[in-house]
């Protein structure tokens, strides 16, 4: 996911030229085919800007696109990664002027993502730069992006990441898992795009309405992150609290960590995600915790400690996480 933010943070150099340099009266409309061409490079998949490109001097250098699109890779499902309508970025001139670009605006309307794992095994969120010639390649990693510490690599820092109504679809054609979230809205906080980050927002999973807040914190050899959540559904007034690590992700993501559920209706929440009926001797308040394994194929628990109004248990659970949960 760093490098879909770095697609959308090689903008902000366009808006630092504009704010600092070359008058706003240019139509910057002119320069899409170097900008394509540039992500391109740093991602190996065709980019478009198919609607116009504004820039703004004041009160801060600004930047707003619409009409963007990133490309799948070959044997993907969808013709498109990333669709987004517009994208507006602004950056505080002082921070700049030190070396750092400090985003004070990154407003994202109605993006679509699709994650995929290819039926190969692949994953669309692997990208392969294309090569280039001469001494600026001495500075970048196998996958095109900056190494750490190199004099190509800002320091970006995000005050405000505004996310509306976003659609995040993850695919597994090896496994046919497919699950979608919609009506993404959220508030993003982050010291760097390493992390950490703090969000909050809403948003709808299997026709369910959910509010979450999120802190991750800093990502580790672009494969471990730690972070916790909290969220909350109406149906049932269930509430849920995960923490851990994410492990793998650049291969089989895999979580590890603990979990805590609750809420006063046992029944209308599992009914809620799976769409058929619940008994109604489950029609009553609940809590359920225990540390989790879990991959897109199952969840394992262990050490659970779970209760149904007077009644409780102890011992390990298996979920299967088809489409309709067993």
């Amino acid at each position: 996911m760093r490098k879909i933010f770095g697609v959308l943070f090689g903008l902000i150099f366009l808006t630092m030229a504009a704010g600092l340099v070359v008058p706003s009266f240019i139509d910057w409309n002119n320069y899409k085919d170097d900008v394509a061409r540039r992500v391109n490079e740093i991602t190996g998949r065709d980019f478009a800007i198919n609607g116009n490109i504004r820039i703004a001097v004041f009160p801060a250098p600004g930047l707003v696109v619409s009409d963007v699109s990133l490309a799948n890779p070959d044997g993907a499902t969808a013709r498109h990664m990333v669709t987004l309508k517009s994208a507006e970025i602004r950056v505080a001139l002082g921070p700049l002027l030190g070396g750092q670009v400090k985003v004070e605006t990154l407003k994202l309307i109605e993006p679509v993502i699709h994650l995929e794992r290819l039926s190969d095994g692949s994953a669309n969120w692997a990208f392969k730069a294309v090569k280039r010639g001469g001494d600026g390649d001495a500075n970048r990693t196998a996958s095109g992006v900056p190494n750490e510490g190199s004099s190509e690599t800002p320091l970006i820092a995000l005050d405000n990441l505004t996310i509306e109504n976003a659609t995040l679809i993850y695919r597994d054609s090896v496994s046919g898992v497919t699950e979608k979230v919609e009506k993404l809205n959220a508030r993003i906080a982050a010291a760097s795009l390493q992390g950490p980050m703090k969000t909050s927002g809403s948003a709808t999973i299997r026709s369910v309405p959910l509010t979450f807040e999120l802190n991750v914190g800093e990502i580790i050899r672009d494969r471990t992150v730690p972070f916790n959540l909290r969220a909350g559904a109406a149906i049932g007034k269930v509430t849920a609290r995960v923490g851990g690590t994410l492990v793998n992700l650049t291969d089989v993501p895999k979580f590890k960590g603990s979990v805590k559920v609750e809420g006063e209706n046992l029944a209308a929440a599992l009914a809620s995600l799976s769409g058929a009926g619940a008994p109604y001797l489950l029609a009553q308040s609940f809590r359920a915790g225990g540390d989790v394994t879990a991959t897109m194929a199952g969840v394992q628990m262990e050490k659970v400690d779970f209760s149904l109004g007077a009644t409780r248990a102890s011992g390990d659970l298996y979920f299967d996480m088809g489409d309709k949960p067993s």
